[in-house]
């Protein structure tokens, strides 16, 4: 399935020469090979989901099947803010993810950016595991995505480049997302040109591990009991470094976690990274006049045990459940509206107690939910 983690079964031979522009970044050193810092959770990830399983079966439909040019693998957590980040995502834009796998990148987009998001995939069963979880995060996700059963390697010219192209209700990209091996990445390299180049809308690229201008077939290389040339060369160190002339971004922090941007048509990589978002502020005096935004699902629920437990040992009887209400909580409840419209929000969307957000406690149950609230909008 061309639908997620590269992995390398042996050392590799020393990579190709260097792409003219490659070193846009300090976190490329001098062999143009970056630091991954996912390395350790994406090889786990890989033994368990690639080395333990059969990788050949006559099924069309699968990572594992003949059309398939990679097999699948979840991508590392660590990594999917960094893609994010790097996919500069709002709200008004389409994120595409060729070889979605479970949609787990595509479901974290839709849930903090609210953008639409379409998945790709030729593997059915990973297909349909994708549009399950999207619906169990509820319908703020699930509408938001889009699921198609395709194979990339037989797209038609324009798949990407017009709505709809491949389906009603599937816009065409601003952002494309690839998580595949070097193989797939080099076997899709021309076509994806030529939809990038004449695309009506154009749309970046994200890829992830291996960059568009330094991708290389290992495996395509060595698939012929024939490795060497008539002359003696062999074909893994002949082939001409990024044939499809790639002018990729390498962020000094994406490119560690092994992220990389093909800006869109018409934007140098210059000035790609000129128009680098930068941080908000977070000093006490910007934080207040920050629009207030509720993000949900951030805390599972071992973090949130874990953190009251902390506010316990810090302030010992901070939960405890008290019918008395004192002066201090008397004057809680007169504070501004803004502020109780905050705590309201947070406990609810933390709490998941949408019930009564922000009244008073009538018993001792919602006068500890309510106090957990307070905390949480602190």
């Amino acid at each position: 399935m061309w639908s997620s983690a590269p992995v390398l079964f042996s050392a590799p031979p020393p990579p190709p020469p260097r792409p003219p522009g490659m070193g846009h970044d300090a976190s490329v050193d001098d062999t143009g090979v970056g630091l991954d810092l996912c390395e350790k959770e994406q090889s786990a990830l890989a033994r368990r989901y690639v080395l333990t399983q059969t990788l050949d079966t006559s099924e069309p439909w699968s990572h594992a099947g003949p059309r398939s040019i990679s097999p699948f693998a979840p991508c590392a957590s660590s990594r999917v803010p960094h893609i994010l980040d790097a996919a500069r995502l709002d709200k008004d834009s389409v994120l595409w993810d060729l070889g979605c796998g479970d949609g787990r990148v595509l479901h974290e987009a839709a849930a903090r950016y609210g953008c639409r998001c379409v998945g790709v995939e030729i593997d059915a069963p990973c297909l349909a595991e994708s549009e399950r979880r999207a619906e169990a995060m509820g319908e703020a996700v699930s509408r938001l995505c889009v699921w198609r059963l395709r194979d990339a390697t037989c797209l038609p010219a324009g798949s990407l480049g017009a709505d709809d192209a491949m389906g009603p209700d599937t816009p065409s990209p601003t952002v494309l997302l690839l998580f595949i091996t070097g193989h797939g990445l080099c076997a899709l390299s021309r076509w994806l040109k030529d939809e990038w180049e004449k695309a009506a809308k154009p749309f970046a690229i994200v890829t992830c591990v291996e960059a568009l201008d330094a991708c290389v077939d290992w495996y395509g290389a060595a698939a012929s009991d024939d490795e060497k040339n008539a002359d003696g060369g062999n074909p893994l160190f002949d082939a001409p470094a990024n044939p499809n002339d790639w002018a990729v971004y390498r962020d000094s922090t994406h490119a560690k976690y092994g992220v990389f941007v093909t800006p869109p048509r018409g934007v140098s990589v210059d000035e790609w990274a000129k128009k680098k978002p930068q941080p908000r502020a977070a000093d006490p005096a910007s934080v207040t006049s920050s629009r207030v935004v509720v993000v949900r699902d951030v805390l599972d629920e071992s973090d949130v045990a874990q953190i009251e437990s902390l506010v316990e040992r810090l302030e010992p009887g901070f939960f405890s459940n008290e019918n008395e209400p004192n002066a201090n909580e008397d004057e809680e409840e007169i504070r501004d509206d803004e502020e109780e419209a905050l705590a309201a929000a947070l406990g609810a969307a933390l709490l998941d107690d949408d019930d009564d957000a922000g009244s008073d406690a009538e018993d001792e149950t919602k006068t500890n939910a309510k106090k957990k609230k307070n905390l949480w909008s602190a």
